[in-house]
């Protein structure tokens, strides 16, 4: 087997420039997060002279498939700088795409949190599965509801729970979280019951010395990456492709062959649907004229004393009723130039 020696330099570089990363963002360190159940932390002083024992931050995960989480503080948010990851999400919202909104507001809007040193007496199992130790400094990282019932107690002067950072009359905290999810998950912020207590004795009683506790810079925790890394990682992004947009998307259709206009026929002309008509009004058109006849019974005796000519003209019968579907007047006779027949003529009566 042909092998080379081990570059020694090379491989302290590698193990320097991991510890710088990890120190950057703050991968070193000893991070807690209330889990299920409760948690007891004492909240310790300031960590800088602005006087504030708690930072507030805005940060960025980016998850990727197969690697762990990209996690760095926005710029845009901390300092007014740009962000071309939050670039990304304004765009993806002003595309109106309800998958590509989706996208932006959960995976590219920066989360809002806040850091705390913090000392924990009791806590249920963190991620890693390290078991607490009670004398070492922790970053409690917590989201709005917690910050905001923690300010509370701090600044609740009627109930005599102010100060809760004072090192030696401030009050351990306990840290409830119940239920799941986004919209399940509550918790509750209560002074423990034992009242307040000196962070000194405390350390003594479980023999630890007071001087070895470090505060983290909270400051430097989360920085920001290089714009270039930045918007690296913002090209790389991209949202799923909209259901709506694959179901409705046109399908290519096959080219028709060249026919001339002449003998180009649309297979539904060759086809005539039965249309649907109203009714109208049969009219029957009569083959022969149609014209009415007196209806006329010869007279048994006849008067030669008031016998009268007949006139052509006879008075409708009382019995014969009109015939709505005749209209004498629409009907043209057979033969325009020919008279219509008359009655026939009544004989004289004889002479004696």
């Amino acid at each position: 087997m042909e092998y080379y020696e081990v570059n020694k330099e090379a491989i302290q570089q590698e193990k320097l420039e991991l510890d710088k990363a990890a120190e950057e963002y703050g991968n070193d360190v000893a991070f807690l997060r209330p889990m299920g159940g409760s948690t007891m932390v004492r909240i310790l002083p300031p960590y800088s002279a602005a006087g504030a024992f708690y930072r507030k931050i805005y940060k960025h995960y980016i998850y990727t498939p197969g690697k762990r989480p990209i996690i760095f503080g926005c710029a845009a948010s901390m300092a007014n700088e740009p962000c071309a990851v939050c670039a990304k999400g304004q765009e993806l919202t002003d595309s109106r795409d309800e998958v590509a909104m989706k996208f932006a507001r959960d995976q590219l809007r920066p989360r809002k949190q806040y850091l705390y040193n913090v000392l924990c007496h009791s806590a249920p199992p963190q991620g890693k599965g390290d078991p607490i130790e009670f004398g070492k400094v922790y970053v409690l990282e917590v989201g709005v509801m917690v910050h905001r019932q923690i300010i509370e107690r701090d600044q609740d002067t009627i109930a005599g729970w102010a100060d809760v950072a004072n090192p030696q009359n401030g009050v351990n905290l306990v840290i409830t979280r119940a239920g799941a999810g986004l919209t399940d998950t509550r918790y509750s912020v209560v002074p423990n019951g034992a009242g307040r207590t000196d962070v000194f004795a405390d350390l003594a009683a479980a023999q630890k010395d007071p001087a070895s506790l470090n505060l983290y810079n909270l400051d430097e925790l989360y920085p920001f990456m290089p714009v270039e890394d930045v918007e690296k990682i913002a090209g790389s992004l991209k949202a799923p492709a909209s259901p709506v947009a694959a179901t409705f998307a046109p399908q290519p259709q096959p080219a028709s062959p060249a026919v001339s206009p002449a003998l180009a026929v649309s297979p539904a002309a060759t086809t005539v649907a039965p249309a649907q008509v109203a009714p109208q009004p049969v009219l029957v058109q009569p083959t022969q004229p149609l014209t009415a006849q007196p209806a006329l019974s010869p007279p048994a005796t006849v008067d030669v004393s008031s016998y009268q000519p007949v006139q052509p003209q006879v008075a409708p019968q009382p019995q014969v009723a009109p015939q709505p579907q005749v209209v004498q007047t629409t009907i043209a006779p057979a033969d325009a130039g020919q008279e219509a027949p008359q009655p026939p003529a009544v004989p004289a009566p004889p002479t004696e």
